[in-house]
């Protein structure tokens, strides 16, 4: 039980610091000077201190994201309408929606 406990700690750290990555990102994109996106693990490692292999997976996992995210969705991050701890609990319910999901394609249990 106290694993479970920690383990969802571990689970809501992540993801507030993913959303706080992707937030970042999202609106490094929308700003003036903004740069080619392509490049973003090197604003990550420059702005979280992350190191360049993590950097890379986290902007690689950022571009999915973006590229399935309502437009509108977008704007209002951009706009500063949306948080991180909105865009977190986002990314956990997408997480549960894909649990559940994948929970519904196992095959059916013969006793």
């Amino acid at each position: 039980m106290v694993e479970d406990i920690k383990e969802s700690e571990k689970t809501m750290e992540e993801a507030l610091e993913r959303a706080e990555v992707f937030v970042y990102l999202t609106r490094l994109r929308a700003s003036e000077n903004a740069p080619n996106m392509m490049g973003a693990s090197m604003y990550l490692q420059e702005e979280f201190g992350f190191d360049k292999y993590t950097a890379r997976d986290l902007a690689s996992d950022w571009r999915k994201w973006f590229s399935g995210m309502p437009r509108e969705v977008i704007k209002e991050i951009e706009s500063g309408k949306l948080d991180e701890k909105s865009v977190c609990n986002m990314l956990i319910d997408s997480l549960v929606e894909q649990t559940i999901t994948d929970e519904d394609e196992l095959p059916e249990r013969k006793y």
